[in-house]
This record gives C-alpha cells, structure tokens and sequence, in this order.
C-alpha cells in the first residue's frame, strides 16, 4: 500500500513538472475576408511570366488584399492546376487590410489560360492566369571564314 502511495505521489509530480516546463502552446488561426463589404474580391495582382514547362521562380507571385478580423498564423493555399499552385505563409500581427504574396511553384504543362481559387477563413476567390508557349531564346549565329576584301584596280 505505501508502495502505491509513492508511485502515485512520484508520477504526479513528473507530470506537474513537464506539464509547468511547456511553453505555451498557441492553436488560434487568423481569421477574416477576401471580401469587400459589398461581397465582391478585393484586388489583386499577378506578377511574373507564365510559359509552358518553365520552371516558376520568385518573380512568379500573386498579391492579394485580405482583410484580417482576428490576427494569427496563417496559410493561404490556391488549389493546383495545369502543374503550378501559388501558397503563402505567415503570421498577421494585426487586424485591418492587409497584402499578401502568394509564391507561385511548379510549371505550367500546357498553354493557355488557367483558373484558380484561392480560400480564407470560409471565404473563396478566383483569379487566372494566362500560360504563354514555351519562350524560345533569341538564336546565335557564328559566321566562319576571313572578311571578304575588294581591291579596285585602276586601268
């Protein structure tokens, strides 16, 4: 019986101590609209060239306007297509407006113009993007042999 006593007293202190020993642990996400107050997307702008199988870098992005309500962590992700998806992470520090970029990875497979939504704290927006042919860089020409010279006689 004591034995049980001590083992009982013994594991409630281990537990208090790396219980009190944890930081804290904060699960809050931010929270807030890609909405106006009239319902419709806020703006945003896409940046970079988009070609078929180029390989998208950081001059591939997205800024969107977001109206943060309830300040926190954050991931903002668009679905994938035509091989690409765009993706930002971070912390809001406060309500009110704010831009965020979206980094665009992957490359797009084939041309043409491709859709995508974007969703935050249960609500949604679209944007697309126009993927142009594969960029063909500018041709190199050597030329082989000696300049011509002409020699004018006179008679």
């Amino acid at each position: 019986m004591r034995f049980s006593g001590l083992f009982l007293l013994f594991s409630v202190a281990i537990l208090f101590t790396f219980v009190s020993c944890q930081r804290e642990l904060n699960f809050d996400k931010s929270c807030g609209s890609l909405l106006d107050s009239a319902g419709s997307c806020r703006p945003s702008v896409l940046y970079g060239n988009y070609h078929v199988a180029q390989v998208l870098g950081s001059g591939n992005y997205l800024d969107i306007q977001i109206s943060v309500v309830t300040p926190g962590p954050y991931m903002i992700l668009s679905d994938t297509v035509n091989g690409y998806s765009f993706k930002a992470i971070g912390t809001f520090n406060n309500s009110g407006n704010n831009t965020v970029r979206l980094y665009a990875s992957g490359k797009p497979l084939q041309q043409g113009i491709n859709t995508f939504t974007i969703n935050y704290c249960n609500t949604s927006c679209s944007f697309t993007v126009n993927v142009l042919p594969p960029s063909v860089p500018p041709a190199q020409v050597e030329l082989g042999g000696a300049p011509r010279s002409e020699e004018h006689t006179s008679e």
